[in-house]
């Protein structure tokens, strides 16, 4: 694709968001902001493009899909603006699936890493919020409600996965059960994608700044 029609590809899409803003009540808005809080939020935005870039190279290395980690910060920095220009927040999602595509076509090991990578962010955050509803266990109900939950889910998900692994056998399925082997296998990218999760444990979605 010709350079001169990203730019203006994205001029246009830059244009139409601006077109939503109600400038004439900008500078009110403006006025009655903190800045310290603003600053914050713009600087933890821009660390999570490079910081999501790596978890995703983590998680293509966990399905045997290396690729360079200037190519994956661009990717993810698109992917952000789509999240946000889309009226859903899955945009983001496909456009960085459709950019891991191996040559060969497999498309399953791209969506897969990217299934992975989310939903190790998602169980995160669940625990992150099952610690603090430990420690608010005498305080509310609604705490306690969050760990039965949580504990659920994980039975849940224990008791499903050999039924998982079963579908292998049909045609339809067999990608999904090979990318569970190849994820299955002891490897450091495991560790290095669960610690950053702990940092960013859900980047490259809609901006809340």
């Amino acid at each position: 694709m010709p350079r001169w029609f990203k730019f203006f590809v994205a001029g246009a899409l830059l244009a139409a968001l601006a077109s939503g803003v109600d400038w004439q009540a900008l500078p009110e808005k403006l006025a009655r902001l903190e800045w310290w809080p603003f600053a914050l939020a713009i600087l933890v935005t821009t660390l999570q493009m490079p910081i999501n870039a790596v978890k995703w190279g983590w998680s293509l290395r966990l399905h045997d899909v290396q690729l360079p980690w200037r190519f994956l910060v661009r990717a993810s920095c698109t992917a952000y603006f789509f999240n946000n220009f889309l009226p859903s927040a899955i945009g983001g999602d496909v456009y960085r699936i459709y950019r891991t595509v191996p040559p060969g076509g497999e498309k399953s090991r791209a969506i897969s890493a990217v299934l992975v990578e989310r939903a190790v962010g998602l169980t995160v955050m669940l625990l992150n919020g099952a610690a603090g509803a430990l420690l608010l266990w005498n305080d509310t109900p609604v705490a306690r409600s969050y760990l039965s939950i949580v504990a659920i889910a994980a039975v849940a998900g224990l008791v499903a996965l050999p039924f998982v692994q079963r579908l292998g056998g049909i045609a339809f399925f067999a990608p999904l059960a090979e990318n569970l082997r190849r994820i299955a296998r002891p490897s450091a990218e495991w560790g290095w994608l669960i610690a950053m999760s702990f940092v960013f444990p859900y980047g490259d979605r809609k901006s809340v700044v």
